[in-house]
């Protein structure tokens, strides 16, 4: 069977803020990043754009370390990787993620360094740290190629997109196209106006509709095609991305898809008694867990890969008893209602008809837009839930965030989560819901300026007397008795 040159997929990794989204706004000029909310890449997006007469396609991955599996998965589906590196930063933690991402999928990949014309920008120590992490550049004598861009001026992208199809003509990828398709799923998600949709990319062979896919045991027939600008389309080739309607279930990120014979079509049907099933199921998992020491939530999102990266960073204490993708629905609030749950949700606005029942019932629904305000939220209501005694009133709760050592003294660099802390206030340092010691507030600092009391959402240095085995991560909270 005949073969063609695939339509090449590029996948951009690296740190959180270094510049990710903002090198592929320069590419397709729709200026996404100041359109996300807290200006963070929330859910896989693929598209395509034409770089030199060719047509490439491109992920954009987050960079928000809850989405580590969601970057994974996309470096899977890639056959070149760009690893952004930020020259006033140069290599974090997630860009060391990035590069074992990058190894494990076994692809070329080009370092673009953003934010060359900062006045921290330090293209030397890039490289050198580069290096401490076994990827040699071309000026150091190795065979990877490096390229200062500003995501500002556009400096270097040229260069970037050049080197990008070079990379890709000297061993391009050849698929079978006349045979049926395959590929992976890259984001599953609840559209009001379309239902649900599923997000994908070809790998092989071409996608058309009225095509029966199989993803694990979740088979669907293929209703309508649309392209990554949202038009409707007949047919998808190989490497470029398409949004399927047609799922009645979401099948799982990552899943690879097929495109299987349409007599082997088995569409489960409706149950009518679902939500029944679903009672029983909430209900045997609360039966599991001491809410006395657990908190129960109903988890609602956008996306299966937000559901995803919320429940695994959430606290232990927090008990996820039932998740979906899609709006907020009355049977949900009946069942919340029932079952005495607070409905969280991810970048869903509830109808106000739902709004008002639940306020009616006195269900707590509570939408986030950002997913740091979800876990630090659920940090406050966790270390009110294991507070050691009820004999202590709690004033304030602050993050440990860094810890310097002057000489023979130690500051804790804090951020206030809850209240206000005062000097000479009473803290106990409390570390995985365990109480390590207390002490008393002797120093409170913001900069280098002497405080009497730090707000909430302020940060600090404080010391305390006698001295706590501060680590990154502790809580301290102050109390009256």
């Amino acid at each position: 069977m005949a073969k063609i040159k695939k339509t090449p997929v590029i996948v951009v990794l690296g740190h959180v803020d270094h510049g990710k989204t903002s090198l592929l706004d320069n590419i397709r000029k729709t200026n996404l990043a100041k359109k996300e909310e807290g200006g963070i890449t929330q859910s896989i997006g693929a598209w395509r754009a034409q770089v030199k007469g060719r047509s490439i396609t491109f992920i954009d991955t987050p960079g928000h370390s809850a989405f580590s599996q969601m970057r994974s998965r996309g470096a899977k589906v890639a056959d070149i990787a760009i690893l952004v590196v930020a020259a006033d930063d140069s290599v974090m933690p997630q860009t060391k993620e990035a590069i074992k991402i990058i190894e494990s999928a076994g692809i070329p990949f080009i370092v673009a360094v953003t934010k060359t014309d900062l006045p921290g920008a330090d293209l030397e120590k890039v490289k050198a740290d580069l290096a401490r992490e076994n990827i040699i550049v071309e000026e150091y004598g190795g065979q990877v190629v490096m390229i200062p861009v500003s995501n500002k001026t556009g400096q270097g992208i040229e260069e970037l997109l050049e080197m990008l199809v070079l990379t890709y003509e000297v061993q391009p990828i050849k698929v079978e196209l006349n045979r049926p398709a395959d590929g992976f799923i890259l984001e599953t998600q609840f559209n009001k106006r379309r239902g649900k949709l599923v997000s994908l990319i070809v790998s092989r062979g071409k996608l058309k509709k009225g095509d029966i896919l199989l993803c694990q045991d979740i088979k669907a027939k293929v209703r309508a095609l649309y392209d990554d600008n949202g038009r409707v389309v007949s047919e998808v080739e190989a490497g470029r991305p398409a949004q399927v309607w047609g799922f009645n279930q979401l099948p799982q990120i990552g899943d690879v898809f097929q495109v299987i014979d349409k007599g082997d079509l088995k569409l489960s049907k409706k149950v009518d008694s679902f939500m029944l099933g679903l009672d029983q199921l909430v209900s045997s998992e609360l039966n599991k867990i001491d809410k006395t020491k657990v908190i129960p939530i109903f988890l609602k999102a956008k996306t299966k890969g937000a559901l995803e990266a919320i429940a695994s960073n959430l606290p232990k204490e927090v008990k996820v008893v039932y998740q979906a993708v899609g709006d907020v629905t009355e049977s949900e609030i009946g069942l919340a209602v029932n079952f005495g749950v607070e409905i969280i949700t991810f970048q869903i606005q509830p109808k106000p008809s739902i709004l008002t029942l639940a306020q009616n019932e006195g269900v707590v629904l509570k939408n986030y837009n950002i997913i740091y305000e979800i876990l630090e939220d659920f940090e406050k209501k966790v270390l009110k839930l294991l507070e050691p005694t009820i004999d202590q009133n709690i004033l304030a709760r602050a993050k440990i965030v860094k810890i310097f050592n002057i000489k023979d003294k130690q500051i804790a660099g804090c951020h206030v989560i809850e209240g206000d802390l005062n000097l000479a206030d009473k803290v106990e340092l409390i570390r995985q819901d365990k109480i390590i010691g207390k002490s008393k507030i002797i120093s409170l600092r913001i900069g280098s300026e002497l405080k009497e009391k730090v707000k909430q959402g302020d940060e600090c240095g404080l010391m305390v007397k006698p001295k706590l085995d501060f680590k990154e991560g502790d809580m301290l909270c102050s109390y009256k008795e």
